[in-house]
């Protein structure tokens, strides 16, 4: 094991890999096993492919009993099991895992998580690095009882995590419930309160990089245009008064956005500052 581990970092080989895999498999280590399954299969090799395949058909499933993981990006990224919380590994495991919860359970190609790794300046040898990586984060996952979410095919790594595990996915699924509720601004409200609570601070608070931070600008983006539709259907339901916190901080923040600039001017004019919202729209022009 020890020999065939160190072998394929030097030169690839499918044979080493497919050997390296049988080996780990027999020794029980399931998830570094799956890796290097993966690897050879990848490559081409029909016999890694169906040992692959018998491979991920053993691997340990989640019972009725045990709850999946939680995972949390909006705020520090943090990953929660049977209550406790967990390490979420190295900085490059981190953004791994980043990648693959932002594509919402879809399969995600390896150039993809190269890019989001190392934000577009690959190093020699990251498709090998990728498979290490995805290794070490199957181990973690198993740990917690998970390992069988993180699966390859055909040059992919998808992670399979029910939605309501999964706080982005919670976030993206009760905005889209409040559109559709238009017209019900009472419900509306609701879910988009609930959706909001989700967020923690800063998304990804701590991790660094080109691909991370225009990840989290995506983010904070969608949370404000959540903002701003609570806001409108607060103003609809008589609750201008309450949100005039919020929509200062908003317009203020964007004083050439448009609808920032027409919710607040809304607002104040149906909470009797007529003279404030004329002044709001002053600002807004004058930028």
């Amino acid at each position: 094991h020890r020999d065939l581990h160190s072998f394929p970092t030097r030169r690839s080989s499918d044979l080493t890999a497919w050997l390296l895999a049988a080996a780990l498999a027999a020794l029980g280590e399931t998830a570094e096993a799956t890796t290097w399954y993966e690897r050879a299969a990848q490559d081409g090799d029909p016999r890694a492919e169906a040992a692959h395949r018998n491979q991920q058909q053993s691997a340990p499933v989640l019972t009725a009993r045990q709850e999946p993981p939680v995972f949390r990006i909006l705020g520090a990224l943090e990953i929660t099991a049977q209550g406790q919380l967990q390490e979420a590994g190295p900085e490059k495991e981190q953004r791994l895992l980043v990648a693959l919860l932002a594509e919402q359970g879809m399969p995600v190609t390896c150039e993809s998580l190269i890019e989001a790794i190392w934000d577009g300046m690959p190093k020699r040898g990251s498709l090998d690095a990728v498979h290490r990586l995805a290794g070490w984060l199957r181990q973690r996952l198993a740990a917690m009882g998970a390992g069988g979410a993180l699966t390859a095919a055909g040059g992919t790594y998808r992670l399979d995590i029910p939605a309501a595990h999964v706080d982005v996915r919670r976030f993206h699924d009760l905005t889209a419930r409040a559109a559709e509720s238009a017209g019900d601004d009472r419900r509306v409200i609701s879910l988009l309160e609930e959706a909001l609570r989700l967020h923690r601070g800063e998304p990804l608070a701590g991790l660094r990089g080109r691909w991370i931070g225009a990840y989290r600008h995506r983010l904070l983006e969608e949370r404000r245009a959540a903002e701003l539709a609570l806001c409108e259907a607060a103003i609809r339901a008589g609750e201008s008064r309450e949100r005039l916190g919020k929509l200062h901080s908003l317009f203020w923040d964007r004083p050439k956005d448009e609808w920032a600039t027409w919710l607040y001017m809304h607002a104040l004019y149906r909470a009797g500052r007529h003279p404030d919202a004329l002044r709001v729209w002053h600002t807004a022009t004058r930028h």
